[in-house]
């Protein structure tokens, strides 16, 4: 009889630093600087290693899709426009964040 599921021996276990790797090529291979492009990766793979799988590496493809498309601008840095004690209004300006 054969076996139609994942085997426990078929399943690859990448590592953390490894996963920042990829993601980090693939952000630099769509525009964005090394540091920003290690954040991402960072962050998604946190987000994937705490169990919060929408929020992980499955975002990097639309990440990717919205730099090539120009609707992320890779350049893009928040700026502060008003600061008043403890509010403060950031201008966004198309840098990716959600």
């Amino acid at each position: 009889m054969m076996s139609t599921g994942c085997q426990d021996h078929d399943q690859k276990v990448v590592s953390k630093d490894e996963v920042i790797r990829f993601i980090q090529d693939c952000m630099c291979k769509a525009g964005t600087t090394l540091e920003d492009a290690y954040a991402v990766g960072h962050h998604l793979m946190t987000a994937d290693y705490r169990g919060h799988f929408s929020h992980g590496m499955n975002r990097m493809q639309m990440y990717v899709k919205n730099i090539e498309n120009r609707i992320t601008d890779p350049a893009a840095r928040p700026q502060i426009v008003t600061d008043f004690q403890v509010r403060m209004g950031i201008s966004r300006v198309n840098d990716g964040g959600t």
